[in-house]
């Protein structure tokens, strides 16, 4: 019986975790545009670094070690 409460447990806490996550990105939200525009993103030397990664090819990049655009 015990395990059976615990597993609950986790699931409540993951449940209640996700909405009220959802609930504050929601709020602030309606004050900061939360994605980066197209525009922004391609001049971006940290995304254009992983554009087109992949699982097998897929590497650590640490600050100050990004590959010149």
């Amino acid at each position: 019986m015990q395990p059976l409460i615990q597993v609950a447990g986790i699931l409540v806490t993951f449940v209640w975790a996700a909405l009220a996550t959802f609930v504050l990105l929601k709020l602030v939200g309606l004050f900061v545009t939360l994605r980066v525009s197209r525009a922004r993103n391609r001049g971006s030397r940290y995304f254009a670094a992983w554009r087109g990664a992949s699982i097998a090819n897929c590497r650590i990049m640490l600050p100050g070690t990004l590959p010149a655009a």
